[in-house]
C-alpha cells in the first residue's frame, strides 16, 4: 500500500527535458540528476517513519500528465 506520492512537476515539459538532456555526462545513462534535496529529505524521513514512498519526477521519468492521471501506485514505475 502507498503512503505518499511525491511528484516533482514540470511546467514546460519540453524545456525541462532538453535542459536535463544538456546536464548529462553520458548519453547512454538515463536519470543522471538526483531528486531536489528537500524531496529526497522528505523521502528519508517518510521512510524512516514507516511510510511507503513513490517518487516521480515528470521530466527525469518522461511522465506526461496523462500517465501521470493514469498512474497506478500498485504497478512498478517504469
Amino acid at each position: 500500500m502507498l503512503d505518499l506520492l511525491l511528484i516533482n512537476p514540470s511546467l514546460d515539459f519540453g524545456g525541462d527535458r532538453q535542459k536535463l538532456r544538456s546536464l548529462s555526462v553520458e548519453d547512454d545513462i538515463p536519470r543522471q540528476q538526483s531528486p531536489h534535496i528537500g524531496m529526497a529529505y522528505l523521502i528519508a524521513v517518510a521512510k524512516q517513519v514507516g511510510l511507503q514512498v513513490k517518487y516521480i519526477d515528470m521530466v527525469a521519468y518522461g511522465f506526461s500528465v496523462d500517465q501521470l492521471i493514469e498512474y497506478n501506485p500498485k504497478k512498478k514505475l517504469l
